[in-house]
């Protein structure tokens, strides 16, 4: 039986607490449009056929799903895994600007550029440090949704980028068949 990988390596945030001693509430805002859809998918799809993997279509169940975990994300100001039957990759960023929308193909780069840590050799063994990559490229995933929300007005703020995945890569015993090397 196949197992699946969760991703429990992510730093986690703690929720602030005002000095009045009570949780500092973050405002939810939700950045995702058609365009950062499009972007998202665009450049998944880029990489993905760098890997010879099929090209991925959005689903809009996991787009909903997506937005309801970037909105828990960005209320609780916790960076932590929780995508029941999904894949799922996420992003945090900060700027001394505030919270603002964040083009999904950087954050897409981003997790890509994980291929660096991926050990062709031995692929079962580096998915701690490779995980959102492999996910990013994972051949037997035909689906995803992609959501982006901010915290406006909590401890820490930031823009939380969620991307969610079906049918989940990461499965043990899965890699070298799901994960192959970069063509040219």
């Amino acid at each position: 039986m196949k197992k699946l990988i969760a991703f429990g390596a992510v730093a986690a945030l703690v929720l602030g607490v005002a000095t009045t001693g009570t949780a500092q509430a973050a405002t939810p805002q939700d950045y995702t449009t058609d365009a950062f859809q499009r972007d998202c998918l665009a450049a998944h799809n880029a990489y993905r056929k760098r890997h010879g993997a099929p090209v991925l279509k959005t689903d809009p169940k996991i787009v909903a799903f997506a937005k309801g975990r970037g909105t828990r994300l960005a209320a609780t100001e916790i960076l932590a895994h929780d995508a029941a039957n999904y894949g799922e990759n996420l992003n945090w960023s900060w700027s001394s600007a505030g919270p603002a929308p964040v083009p999904c193909a950087s954050v897409v780069k981003g997790w890509y550029d994980q291929i660096k840590n991926y050990d062709w050799k031995n692929p079962d063994s580096s998915w701690k440090q490779s995980g959102f990559f492999t996910q990013v490229v994972w051949k037997s995933t035909t689906t995803v949704g992609c959501a982006q929300v901010a915290a406006l007005n909590g401890k820490k703020g930031g823009t939380y980028t969620v991307c969610n995945y079906a049918p989940a890569g990461n499965l043990m015993g899965s890699f070298a068949d799901n994960v192959s090397r970069p063509r040219g």
